[in-house]
């Protein structure tokens, strides 16, 4: 309903909308954390005919989560057939699909990018210590309940990728 009111406000009104009367008299639109304005990869829904934006974006997420997990998988060393089943797990898992059919989308979104937060914490600490700090902005952006749980992620992560690094030095 979000994406659908923000649709027709800046389709008739050309501006976006500070306040939402969709539930009971109203809620402040601009200023809520899932009404899907901060997350700028979901704007791209709203380029295409709802239902098929939706459901792009959506598919679109997924692939990008799998390919995360990939990623990921390949950097702990792992087999090919291990990889594959853990993107394709991970890319099928009945609780996104659930939440899929339930409408949560901004929760579908923003777990498709917690792979890459692993990836990027564990794989590649030294290299580029600022992409982590982006994808979990990216993830709050798309949900602030999956953020805050991401963010626990991230910091167990990095005590983990810490430890690890200090276990090898003869610590």
């Amino acid at each position: 309903p979000n994406a659908v009111f923000l649709r027709q406000s800046l389709l008739t009104e050309k501006q976006i909308p500070l306040w939402s009367p969709l539930i009971f008299s109203g809620y402040p639109f601009f200023a809520h954390p899932l009404s899907g304005l901060w997350y700028p990869p979901g704007w791209l829904a709203l380029i295409f005919p709802l239902p098929l934006g939706f459901n792009l974006l959506v598919v679109m997420h997924l692939l990008w989560g799998a390919w995360g997990m990939a990623k990921f998988l390949q950097s702990t060393g792992l087999s090919q057939a291990a990889i594959w089943f853990g993107a394709l797990g991970f890319a099928l898992m009945p609780k996104t699909l659930a939440h899929y059919g339930a409408g949560h989308l901004t929760l579908l979104y923003a777990v498709s990018w917690l792979p890459w937060l692993i990836w990027a914490t564990t794989a590649i600490p030294r290299r580029s210590p600022w992409l982590s700090s982006l994808i979990w902005a990216l993830i709050f952006l798309a949900d602030v309940r999956c953020g805050v749980y991401a963010g626990l992620v991230w910091i167990a992560c990095s005590l983990y990728q810490g430890w690890r690094v200090e276990g090898s030095n003869g610590w």
